[in-house]
Parts: C-alpha cells; sequence; structure tokens
C-alpha cells in the first residue's frame, strides 16, 4: 500500500485517527491477553480497518518486573532495518547506533 493510500484510508477511519498525539496504557493479567492487546498497535500483519494503530505508532515500551532487565538493560524489539514505515525504520537506526550489543 502507498503513503498516499493510506493516509486517504487512514482519513476514513475516524477510530484510529482520534488517538494521534495520544498515549495508551494497556495492562492484562496474563501475558497471552496482554499480547493480543498490544497487537492493535504494532502489528502490521493486521488491517487498518477496525481501529489498528500499528501505521501511527512511534513507539511502545513495555514495563515490568522481568529479572533479565534488572541491571538496566534495555530490550529493543523492533521490525528491522528498510521497514516500510519510514519513522520505525529511522528509530530501529536510532538504537542501533546506540546499542552495545545486538
Amino acid at each position: 500500500m502507498m503513503v498516499d493510500d493510506l493516509k486517504d484510508k487512514l482519513k476514513r477511519v475516524r477510530t484510529v485517527t482520534h488517538k494521534l498525539g495520544t498515549v495508551e496504557h494497556v495492562e492484562a493479567n496474563k501475558a497471552r491477553n496482554f499480547r493480543r492487546k498490544l497487537e492493535r498497535y504494532m502489528d502490521s500483519a493486521n488491517e487498518v480497518n477496525y481501529g489498528q494503530y500499528w501505521p501511527l505508532v512511534k513507539r511502545c515500551k513495555v514495563l515490568g518486573r522481568w529479572d533479565v532487565l534488572k541491571s538496566g538493560a534495555q530490550f529493543v524489539d523492533a521490525p528491522g532495518v528498510n521497514d516500510d514505515n519510514s519513522s520505525r525504520d529511522k528509530m530501529v537506526a536510532q538504537y542501533l547506533k546506540q546499542a552495545d550489543a545486538i
């Protein structure tokens, strides 16, 4: 899908564009439910229709009490380089420049 096509489609889907400039807090008691709630913000395999926000999301920050991150380490899950979404591609490039390990 071309950027102009996506912009036109998003203009018609007010259930998505009303979230622009906002911050969402997502919680769940189980990992599976948490993942399902996050998919609409991060999974580009989902359609833009029906309230999928992934084309608009700059960053998802997930916080939790995980032993592996107690040292202050950060885990970054990124789509990779040359992503179709230029904002995500720039974010990945920034993280790669700052990373101590990949």
